[in-house]
């Protein structure tokens, strides 16, 4: 690995509309990298065939050709005493999206009538007799209960997560999700890539926590709240961590470490969007703005 150059005299802009974002506990920390970059598979976590065979076991099915996006089947509507019902499971590259839906006669505002840990328990085993496999259910995310945008608790369903995690380090917006309702699970989605690991070495040290945080606050110093409704001055840290991403490859199916920042608002509770940092150009990517350049000028884009 190539030492760290001289880090550049950059300062925040002093007319910023936006206070800059600070982090109460402790710092988070590089973890140890196996390696520093992975290449996607084409190898989808499951067998879909085998998949439909076992969870519609004898029934007629429709399917339409997504062509690049997958597919998507379902079974015809069936009556149940709820109302008619129907489901589906749509595929795409690294995963599918498994869901019912009941069309009428279903009170769908019914408050739960369990507890979190009780849903969790059973979200957990239904998840590992649907998929067949206990992996997709090794790290679980801690539960959060759902608010609305007042800040108001939403009861009548509870949301699970599960991360996919290269040796320790979670790979972003991958891993398995299962929403709760009093009258089941209506909802599975996953999405888990197969990774391979690449022999090569980043051309820099990777930036400290430190230091990728203060790369986002340098972008957000220059941002005028006003003309840009995705930035505010109510925006907090939720958390930091190292993640594995292709936000800022130059191929997308090349994986490496980003430090990905998750922030919230004061004025809007159930508000949660991560913003990217990359760990070597100090780029910065959100879903809003797209990849913006870093102040890290004297460093090779990859």
């Amino acid at each position: 690995m190539a030492p760290n150059r001289t880090m550049p005299q950059a300062t925040l802009n002093p007319d910023s509309a936006l206070p800059a974002l600070v982090w109460p506990g402790d710092k988070p920390q590089l973890p140890e990298f196996t390696a520093w970059e992975y290449m996607v598979q084409p190898e989808p976590p499951v067998d879909v065939e085998e998949l439909l065979a076992r969870i519609w076991e004898g029934k007629e099915y429709e399917s339409y050709d997504h062509g690049e996006y997958g597919m998507y089947y379902r079974l015809p509507l069936y009556q149940s005493k709820y109302g008619r019902f129907r489901e589906e499971l749509e595929t795409y590259g690294n995963g599918f999206s498994y869901r019912w839906e009941i069309n009428e006669n279903y009170p769908k505002q019914r408050a739960m009538d369990k507890s979190p840990e009780q849903a969790f328990k059973q979200a957990g085993a239904y998840a590992r007799a649907f998929l067949v496999d206990e992996r997709y259910t090794e790290y679980p995310l801690p539960f959060v209960a759902p608010v609305d945008e007042d800040g108001t608790q939403i009861n009548h369903f509870y949301e699970f997560n599960w991360e996919h995690r290269i040796d320790s380090i979670p790979v972003h917006r991958e891993g398995l999700y299962l929403r709760v309702i009093p009258e089941g699970i209506p909802q599975l989605r996953l999405s888990w890539s197969t990774f391979a690991p690449l022999d090569t070495e980043p051309q820099y040290q990777p930036l400290t926590f430190d230091e990728a945080l203060f790369s986002l606050n340098y972008i957000r110093s220059f941002i005028d709240p006003h003309k840009c409704s995705e930035h505010s001055a109510d925006d907090f840290l939720v958390s930091a961590q190292v993640v594995y991403s292709n936000v800022f490859s130059a191929d997308p199916v090349v994986y490496r470490p980003v430090w990905e920042f998750t922030l919230s608002r004061s004025s809007k509770k159930s508000y949660r969007f991560p913003i990217l940092v990359d760990c070597l150009t100090g780029k910065v990517s959100s879903d809003h703005d797209g990849i913006v350049e870093s102040y890290l000028k004297d460093r090779l884009t990859l």
